[in-house]
């Protein structure tokens, strides 16, 4: 937000950041088939994978956005 220059540049980069963290999601989601069943039956191990890319991302996004 400090490279912003307008309320419109915010909302872009927060739809990127979103579209990103989907993104993410759907690419574990690939590698981990029937990951919401599989977190629902309580594999922590797949559910670690999820949070640990998701995590993963939102680090490289927020490096990305601070400049």
């Amino acid at each position: 937000m400090s490279v912003s220059n307008s309320v419109r540049d915010i909302a872009i980069w927060g739809v990127a950041t979103v579209v990103l963290q989907l993104l993410a999601f759907r690419v574990v989601d690939l590698l981990l088939t029937g990951l919401p069943q599989r977190i629902k039956d309580g594999e922590v191990s797949a559910a670690v994978v999820l949070v640990g890319a998701k995590l993963a991302t939102a680090l490289i996004m927020s490096a990305a956005l601070t400049g």
